[in-house]
């Protein structure tokens, strides 16, 4: 299906998926398969709500600059480009997701979209400090993976509502330490970045159900994070981190665990009570049994 770029605002309150208030529409919700140009919703200006990740839409995300009212947009996985500081004046915003697009632009555009909850960028073409976004205190959701991002992630310790933050394959940098006091954080993933760092400075993240560290400078005891009893992925292949297996008996809820080129130690057996443990890659350590 195609939107018809002469559709009025009234007729397209018929079509499946869109939602009105009187005449205006206010909320799109499209999924698979549907094509046509974004520009053809720049004129919908009382639009709250827009949903067409996924499907064969195009265009460029500057046609929607004028939609002020926007608090939901998500074109992830779409054909759509622009500079995201087209959008920097949709102070509306709670959700960006503008994932696996050719989206560009400089992710310091965005540091006045103050009511931002969700901002996810992964994989698109953004680039620069990261430092922009240490005002946006409503934050609870981070993915910049696989961008040209950079910056001291200490700029990121201060948004105490974060529970997920990825930004892995990133030129970020900086001691993990600085984050160590985001207790609400499930969520983080900092591998092949250079960070560095104890990685003790992370154990009091109870909530963490995921850490992934891999390839990066970090360092530290294992058993630093005997108490992180939700983590579910332990990922620290190719790291500077040691100790003994063993401190990790307690962590029944680990179901992938990736250990390779480090120097932990210990015997194989104590993983034997995991029940979940599903996948551990163990090779190049001083582990054995």
């Amino acid at each position: 299906n195609k939107w018809d770029p002469g559709i009025s605002s009234s007729r397209c309150c018929g079509l499946p998926g869109v939602s009105c208030q009187g005449e205006n529409v206010v909320r799109i919700r499209k999924n698979f398969g549907h094509a046509g140009h974004i520009g053809m919703l720049g004129s919908l200006k009382h639009l709250r709500y827009l949903r067409l990740r996924s499907t064969s839409i195009s265009g460029d995300i500057g046609s929607l600059a004028g939609l002020t009212n926007l608090g939901y947009l998500r074109l992830s996985s779409t054909s759509v480009f622009g500079d995201i500081r087209s959008l920097g004046n949709l102070t509306s915003l709670g959700l960006l997701d503008l994932r696996s697009t050719s989206a560009s632009g400089d992710i310091g555009s965005l540091a006045g979209l103050t009511s931002l909850e969700y901002l996810l960028l992964s994989s698109t073409r953004i680039f620069g400090d990261i430092g922009s976004l240490g005002g946006l205190a409503s934050l609870g959701y981070l993915l910049l993976s696989s961008t040209s991002v950079s910056g001291d992630i200490r700029s990121l310790g201060g948004l105490s509502n974060l529970k997920y933050l990825r930004l892995s394959s990133t030129n970020v940098f900086g001691d993990i330490e600085s984050l160590g006091n985001l207790t609400s954080l499930d969520y983080l993933g900092l591998s092949s970045t250079s960070v560095f760092g104890d990685i003790g400075n992370l154990g009091g993240l109870s909530n963490l159900g995921l850490l992934g560290l891999s390839f990066t400078s970090v360092s530290g005891n294992l058993k630093g994070l005997g108490k992180l009893t939700s983590l579910g992925t332990l990922g620290l292949h190719s790291t500077s981190v040691s100790g003994d297996i063993g401190s990790l008996g307690g962590l029944t809820s680990l179901h992938s665990l990736r250990l390779a080129d480090t120097s932990v130690e210990g015997r194989l057996e104590i993983l034997l009570p995991m029940r979940n443990l599903t996948s551990a890659i163990l090779h190049r350590t001083k582990i054995s049994g």
